[in-house]
């Protein structure tokens, strides 16, 4: 016996668009973004969220792009390089490249993020990064080790080792981890980030980075721009460099005895810490009450203070008069650096 089963015709398409779904008025709103940045707004992930100052190396206040490095010695604003001989060179577009030309083991540059812990601690991190490697240590364990620090920058617990030995062979790539930070760390506050050309066998290296960020979560959201002068703002935390561009004509002043003018530098923004004056090669001419009593002088620093510095210079004058100092080359850099 044959049975015959007849069904109506359905019309997906319709059936679907009569679908219930339960997403709500903020539901449908996340439907019609049209871009990541859109949907992190609509979040409450808008916000600042990248850790990391000077992620694209856009600022060199100390002109310090494509030299080669003292062991410990800082170059674009906020990193620095562990040994001799390294170099951070500003790339076309952004990013920076950072490169050896001769081998020395656990050779590294690294940046450090302020006063963290208590933002961090335990919580889920996700560091992302565009890298590309030009000369390969060919080291395979190649790594960015992330490392606590202590308000003294004493390094402190067990690091947290990634390894990025595989990514950006043949071409840049972007690299993405999720971790969370140790937890046998003794009085932390700051973190340290690593980033090594080669590890325990000496090589050469050559790599670049660009797009560096660190965040909270579990995700790697799209890469948080910000515009030229709020990124150098947050630098001038831990660096300023006073010279002839940046800040020349009329610093008032005293004669405090007859043969020294003394006079203030304002900081742009308060420093983190008294800062240290390692780079002094500023040469300056003084006039007291209105004649010129030193011409192309060297300036000496006096005391520095997070807001201000108190300089001086050797004069030939009245004690008491007023005066006026004018920068005529050279350069005096202000670090606060951790």
């Amino acid at each position: 016996m044959t049975v015959k089963i007849t069904k109506p015709e359905i019309n997906v398409r319709e059936q679907l668009n009569e679908l219930k779904k339960p997403t709500g008025i903020a539901g449908e709103a996340m439907l019609r973004a049209e871009t990541p940045q859109e949907q992190q707004a609509l979040i409450g992930i808008s916000g600042r969220r990248n850790f990391i100052m000077n992620g694209r190396g856009f600022i060199d206040q100390r002109g310090k792009s494509g030299a080669s490095l003292n062991a410990g010695e800082f170059s674009l604003d906020r990193w620095s390089s562990s040994t001799a001989g390294t170099t951070m060179t500003q790339l076309s577009g952004g990013g920076f490249k950072s490169a050896r030309t001769s081998g020395i083991a656990w050779s590294r540059i690294s940046h450090r993020v302020e006063d963290c812990y208590n933002a961090i601690g335990t919580n889920e991190l996700t560091i992302s990064f565009d890298i590309k490697w030009n000369t390969h240590s060919g080291n395979d364990n190649s790594m960015v080790y992330l490392r606590w620090l202590q308000d003294n920058g004493t390094e402190t617990g067990t690091a947290a080792a990634l390894d990025i030995s595989k990514t950006g062979l043949s071409s840049k790539e972007k690299f993405t981890k999720t971790f969370t930070m140790p937890s046998d760390a003794t009085n932390p506050e700051h973190l340290m980030i690593l980033f090594y050309g080669c590890n325990g066998t000496a090589s050469v290296w050559d790599f670049e980075l660009d797009n560096i960020q660190l965040e909270l979560g579990k995700v790697a959201t799209p890469f948080e721009h910000r515009s030229y002068g709020e990124e150098l703002a947050l630098c001038l935390r831990y660096c300023y460099v006073l010279d002839v561009n940046n800040d020349r004509f009329n610093f008032t002043g005293t004669n405090y005895t007859s043969s020294n003018n003394y006079f203030k530098v304002q900081y742009p923004v308060m420093m983190r810490a008294n800062p240290t004056t390692s780079v002094n090669t500023l040469t300056a001419n003084s006039y007291s009450a209105g004649a010129s009593t030193a011409s192309g002088v060297g300036v000496t620093v006096n005391n520095t203070r997070k807001l201000s510095a108190q300089l001086y210079t050797a004069i030939s004058g009245t004690a008491g008069h007023a005066s006026h100092t004018d920068i005529t080359s050279g350069q005096l850099v202000f670090n606060a650096e951790l």
